[in-house]
């Protein structure tokens, strides 16, 4: 009996110390969902051979092709935004960890690959007179 006792002291122990340890390894970090979202993005519709411009702001304006779209955030977590337009229609950014990944058009009922578009500094070039 009083090894029965012990073992299952020790495996409440050992469960405790576990979760105790998971915690302490694995902190979550809480990233503001609209920053997480907040970026310059772009996307490729192959039907039209076109390349686009995704841009979402902080405040969660949404544009395409610097056109602004009316329209409200109906939904918004870790893993989805979710906007209804004007018309109706629902467009829907999937995210992993990572950041957004596509873009879900229900007025084409597609979905676009997005990628994080390049960040072009511009370059100040001064004309300096050689000797």
């Amino acid at each position: 009996m009083k090894k029965r006792s012990f073992a299952l002291l020790g495996a409440s122990f050992f469960i405790g110390l576990t979760k105790d340890i998971k915690s302490i390894t694995a902190p979550k970090t809480k990233v503001s969902l609209p920053i997480f979202y907040a970026g310059h993005w772009l996307f490729y519709d192959e039907l039209s051979h076109r390349h686009h411009n995704l841009d979402i702001s902080s405040d969660l304006t949404i544009r395409i092709d610097e056109r602004a779209l009316d329209g409200k955030i109906e939904h918004i977590d870790e893993r989805e935004l979710s906007f209804l337009d004007e018309y109706g229609f629902h467009l829907r950014i999937d995210a992993n960890d990572q950041g957004p990944v596509s873009l879900f058009d229900e007025a084409d009922n597609r979905t676009y690959p997005i990628k994080l578009a390049p960040i072009i500094e511009s370059q100040d070039v001064k004309n300096e007179d050689v000797d």
